[in-house]
């Protein structure tokens, strides 16, 4: 069984060799080899792309891993520093509690002294007039005198 080239039918129509079944079939092999090395080409191609691409969300999920968990140990920092304001106010409210009765008896005395204080100018104020009539009543007996 003879069959026509492709490649001499191209070059001129007038001249055809045949061609055996063996060319054939070895020339069928050849291009069924190429299209398998091809199409096993393509695949790997294929699977390196979807490979890719679904390896840039796991990355970006690790990530996002990394940062929740950066943050949760952040939160819980946070916690503790909320925490020891909470017994560091508690302490606070506590020795203000003790002495609260310290400062109502400093506030006591104040008012104290400010009483005394206006009684002292009270106090200054009948000496000058007395020293004042005192003064005169020299005056006057000094005048007598003469």
């Amino acid at each position: 069984l003879f069959v026509m080239s492709s490649s001499s039918a191209s070059s001129s129509a007038a001249a055809k060799e045949p061609v055996s079944l063996e060319e054939v079939e070895q020339r069928v092999k050849q291009k069924h080899d190429q299209l398998e090395q091809s199409t096993q080409a393509m695949f790997n191609n294929l699977a390196a792309f979807f490979q890719s691409e679904l390896a840039m969300p796991a990355e970006d999920y690790a990530l996002i891993e990394q940062l929740n968990l950066a943050t949760a140990e952040k939160y819980k920092e946070m916690a503790g520093n909320a925490q020891q304001v909470v017994t560091f106010m508690t302490m606070l409210k506590k020795k203000f509690s003790e002495f609260e009765p310290y400062l109502e008896k400093i506030d006591e005395v104040e008012r104290g002294v400010e009483e005394l204080d206006q009684t002292v100018k009270k106090l200054d104020v009948a000496t000058k007039r007395l020293e004042a009539k005192f003064r005169q009543f020299e005056a006057q007996k000094i005048q007598g005198s003469i």
